[in-house]
């Protein structure tokens, strides 16, 4: 009986293991530009190194592009790194500079770049005017607690700053990076970069699903068994290692300095793949290994299809670490958020892979007129639409849910996070936690309540408004007809 039990056990192990390394962002790479594979293989809109016209403003368009002190391609030499908007200038755009490089004269950064009498770019990643970034008046705004591993939706109730306090859309589960140094989620300010359905790494490690040109195009079938997803049968000819469908059915990139983690689904069908989120949560697999993910944000597929169908590129991301609780009394709440679940019917189809493709709402993808040959699964998907804050425990992570993955002391937590409000309070990251993202931002100012005492601040419901930015809260219940996600 053991013996069954362990060798299931195990192939989730297996499995698991295979997912968290799809993530994250290793220091030794081929990528001598960017230091990231998908950064690597972006470009900006000059066509060759002419175009780099000497004495004109040009704008960085990766997220990160390394600066050097010589022409050539060696460690000694990285200065520092620019980052996407950072203005160069160009002096030099002579044939004799080795490969693509450009000589520059830095314009505008935030970064502190080492003084040298020379600095080289490479002029692929420069573009003539600045393309887009943070959405700042964005809907919604994403806040993932990684000391929790809860993500949470919220439609800002006022996009122009003019108050505190946020709708909450969705609650759900995220795995988030191992318990190791290396491999912990980055805390930090982010955005949406871009979306990709059946995304697939670079490298082609974990290549997407409904590839043409991949043996096996399509998963296996509903109901069957983690050895069934982890075949060999579905990887390319000769590859040895890696897994298919890793990334689930859409992948959000991220950006600035997302260090490679992005917040993308898993393995299996929509219903059945919560069941790979929450098996990474169970006693027995964390015997061997904290087997969440590599740093990315991992959730179930029919969340992220969901996240895909109302969060545009711009929208901001912010990962914080942090006790939570709720702002408001129980009573104040169930005003507040009446409904507790909500549905959404979806239509995965096999249109775009790789690509920003098709979205899953179904009434939009009905009013296109699919055919049936490209429809994947039909489903709906429930919203927990009700703000739950797990609770302290002053505990790492052993089995079952958890407020403090990573083990951090008490007394290097900081401020508290108001789940029902989307705001926090007395709020900094922890200092034994890596941060990323905007270099100038710990979260956007309008999460931030300016409060004496945290505790001061929760009137049993009654929103104390002499200590906010001003306006009122959350100005009416949340209905099952408020969102338009179509």
């Amino acid at each position: 009986m053991f013996s069954k039990i362990s060798l299931a056990k195990l192939a989730m192990l297996l499995t698991t293991l295979l997912l968290l390394s799809a993530c994250g962002n290793s220091a030794k790479n081929n990528y001598p530009h960017t230091g990231d594979p998908d950064e690597e293989v972006m470009s900006g809109d000059l066509v060759d190194r002419a175009s780099a016209v000497v004495g004109k403003t040009f704008y960085i368009v990766t997220e990160t592009l390394y600066v050097r002190s010589s022409d050539e391609i060696v460690e000694s030499n990285i200065l520092g790194r620019l980052h996407k908007g950072d203005k160069v200038s160009v002096v030099n755009n002579s044939s004799s500079l080795a490969k693509e490089f450009v000589e520059v004269e830095i314009v505008a950064s935030a970064e502190k770049i080492a003084v040298s009498d020379h600095y080289y770019v490479s002029y692929k990643y420069l573009e003539s005017k600045p393309s887009g970034g943070a959405n700042t008046s964005s809907r919604y705004i994403i806040i993932q607690n990684i000391a929790t591993e809860r993500l949470r939706v919220y439609e800002r109730t006022c996009p122009d700053g003019s108050c505190l306090e946020n709708k909450l859309v969705l609650e759900a589960t995220i795995a988030a990076g191992e318990d190791d140094p290396e491999r912990r989620t980055f805390l930090g300010s982010y955005y949406i970069r871009e979306w990709k359905k059946f995304y697939q790494d670079q490298a082609g490690n974990y290549p997407s699903w409904y590839d043409p040109s991949l043996p096996k195009a399509y998963p296996p079938a509903k109901g069957s068994g983690i050895s069934s997803w982890l075949s060999s049968s579905y990887l390319r000819a000769g590859q040895s290692s890696g897994m298919r469908g890793a990334f689930g059915w859409y992948t959000a990139l991220m950006a600035p300095n997302p260090m490679s983690q992005w917040m993308h689904g898993t393995i299996g069908w929509g219903e059945e793949s919560k069941g790979f989120i929450n098996k990474t949560k169970g006693f027995f697999v964390n015997v061997f290994s904290d087997p969440r993910s590599h740093g990315c944000s991992r959730t179930d597929n029919q969340t992220i299809a969901f996240l895909r169908q109302i969060l545009e590129v711009g929208t901001p991301v912010i990962k914080i670490y942090a006790k939570e609780t709720n702002l408001y009394s129980e009573a104040a709440l169930k005003e507040l958020y009446p409904v507790k679940q909500r549905s959404w019917e979806y239509i995965l189809t096999k249109n775009g892979v790789r690509i920003d493709g098709q979205k899953a709402d179904a009434d939009s993808v009905r009013a296109l007129g699919v055919s049936s040959s490209e429809i994947l699964e039909q489903g709906t998907y429930i919203l927990d639409t009700y703000p739950n804050p797990v609770t302290y425990s002053g505990t790492g992570f052993f089995f079952g849910s958890s407020s403090n993955i990573y083990k951090v002391n008490e007394k290097n937590l900081h401020g508290v996070f108001f789940a029902d409000a989307g705001v926090v309070c007395q709020y900094r990251h922890p200092e034994s936690l890596k941060v990323a993202g905007k270099a100038d931002e710990l979260v956007p100012s309008y999460m931030v309540i300016h409060a004496s005492s945290c505790d001061d601040y929760i009137r049993n419901g009654e929103r104390n408004t002499s200590q906010s930015s001003g306006g009122s809260g959350p100005s009416r219940p949340i209905s099952d007809t408020d969102s338009d996600w179509n």
